[in-house]
């Protein structure tokens, strides 16, 4: 499985010295793999991703948890990640760092780990927050066995075109951190929630696979998609300046009350 694995993400374009932020579904793989031993197929994938980008790449996984919205703390080590069982993996190993974001925290195990989740800001897709340091970096997002509808990156995009169906609301509530408690406040490009606001990322995906932006390849039955941020960013920035709703499946609907 292993050689099989490092092969699918080298074709899908995952090399020595990336920094690659990946969402998952690793569920397949792990039915795959010894089924009586999950911990040592996620461990397995760990080490796998991590061959791939080599000793100079970085790992990042989305480590996001929802509940600091709906007023409950937020625990910088003990708030699991609500993305994923191998997130979840990752952030438990010993190598991994955490970014400080009680919404949008990432875990990241590798060469530029500690730069990346170090002090990022208090915004969840403005300057200085992790997706602005994609950005800078240029980082490659991997999609392993979800589609490119979970590319939360493109909130960053919408954040900075200033899209007219998102708001920045603010969240404020306790967080802790090495036993430290106090009350702070966070940022989040919000929908409007008294309109039907439907994300549809299709059309951004086609473009992108149809000039060799983003690759994609197949572990198994597992699909990958590989597409650096920078793309992604200039094509959705390209496209919402001639139609603003592009990002969108319709124009936003305001809900009948």
């Amino acid at each position: 499985m292993r050689e099989e694995l490092l092969a699918a993400l080298a074709e899908a374009g995952v090399a020595p010295g990336d920094t690659i932020f990946v969402h998952s579904d690793v569920a397949p793989v792990i039915a795959a793999g010894n089924i009586f031993r999950p911990l040592d197929t996620l461990s397995l994938l760990t080490e796998c991703f991590l061959e791939a980008v080599g000793r100079a790449g970085t790992l990042i996984v989305p480590t996001f948890n929802y509940d600091f919205c709906l007023g409950e703390a937020y625990s910088h080590e003990k708030t699991l990640s609500q993305v994923g069982l191998w997130s979840n993996h990752v952030l438990r190993d010993a190598r991994a760092k955490r970014s400080f974001h009680p919404i949008y925290s990432v875990a990241a195990i590798g060469a530029e780990a500690d730069k990346l989740t170090r002090g990022v800001s208090k915004s969840s897709f403005g300057v200085g927050s992790i997706f602005h340091r994609l950005y800078l970096q240029n980082a490659k997002l991997v999609f392993f066995n979800v589609s490119f509808y979970y590319c939360t990156f493109i909130h960053y995009a919408e954040q900075k075109i200033e899209v007219d169906y998102r708001f920045l609301k603010t969240f404020t509530g306790k967080v802790s951190v090495s036993g430290e408690e106090r009350i702070d406040s966070f940022d989040f490009y919000a929908r409007y929630l008294d309109r039907e606001v439907v994300l549809e990322l299709t059309r951004l995906e086609k473009e992108l696979l149809a000039d060799g932006r983003m690759k994609k390849s197949a572990f198994r039955d597992v699909p990958i998609l590989q597409v650096r941020c920078g793309d992604v960013f200039e094509e959705a920035v390209r496209r919402v300046k001639s139609e603003p709703y592009y990002l969108l499946k319709h124009p936003p609907v305001v809900r009948k009350i």
